[in-house]
């Protein structure tokens, strides 16, 4: 059943209790860059021309530095090159559209930028989580997608994982469902019983569905602070639930 509201605080804790005594699996997600050639690029003379390294913009990565790397690098002629301006930016703007034209050009390149950053982020903490956890991974699933060329390149990795008091750990220090989301985390965290989906969630979008069981669960959810779309229990058929293979 579809959550209307933020999960999160109190609530949040609330129903990871809950899940926690129900499910044995949950599944993380960590899609894949599909543009990170133009961001490894962008990265790389980020690096060449400031004190930075790239555990340094990892361990460090905030909105102050995210803005300290906007104003110096906004006007970079290597990073924005005459490719990036042909493509991104207008050069014969009437005077009506100077001030949506400017904030396009500013848009543009600290999206490139932002980007950059993020991804790089985004890789290697979702590496070390992997990593640090692959004792827990019971299977890593890839999912692939075509490009307008009918090309088929990488679009996710999901990773299943055993519960274990650590992994509860680390999703308790979380303050909401939809706090798993990037840069900072592999994102959506989802929740599995018996191999079905018992929790979905995809949190750039602050989408949560929970597939109750009965109504003396739902109610139970309801009582937590959970708030639902419907305002009464509607039983989800057993060919809509999401199985997995692990």
């Amino acid at each position: 059943m579809l959550v209307k509201e933020n999960i999160n605080e109190n609530i949040y804790e609330n129903l990871l209790g809950y899940s926690f005594s129900k499910c044995d699996v949950i599944s993380l997600t960590k899609y894949c860059d599909q543009h990170s050639q133009r961001h490894d690029r962008t990265i790389k003379i980020i690096l060449s021309r400031s004190h930075y390294t790239i555990n340094d913009i990892v361990d460090n990565y905030s909105e102050k530095l995210i803005e300290e790397m906007y104003n110096h690098f906004i006007n970079d002629p290597v990073i924005f090159d005459d490719e990036f301006k042909s493509k991104y930016e207008l050069n014969d703007r009437e005077d009506d559209r100077k001030d949506i034209d400017g904030q396009i050009y500013l848009d543009n390149r600290q999206s490139r930028i932002w980007h950059a950053l993020g991804f790089t982020v985004y890789n290697a903490l979702s590496d070390r989580w992997a990593e640090q956890y692959k004792n827990n991974i019971i299977i890593k699933k890839e999912k692939n997608i075509s490009d307008i060329d009918s090309n088929l390149i990488p679009y996710t990795n999901i990773y299943y994982m055993k519960l274990d008091k650590h992994i509860k750990q680390e999703i308790l220090n979380k303050n909401s469902i939809y706090d798993w989301c990037f840069p900072t985390s592999l994102e959506d965290l989802c929740f599995y019983k018996n191999g079905y989906c018992w929790l979905y969630s995809v949190a750039h979008e602050e989408i949560c569905d929970i597939f109750c069981e009965n109504e003396e669960e739902y109610e139970y959810l309801k009582s937590i602070g959970i708030k639902f779309v419907d305002d009464k229990f509607v039983p989800t058929p057993k060919e809509q639930l999401i199985y997995e293979k692990y």
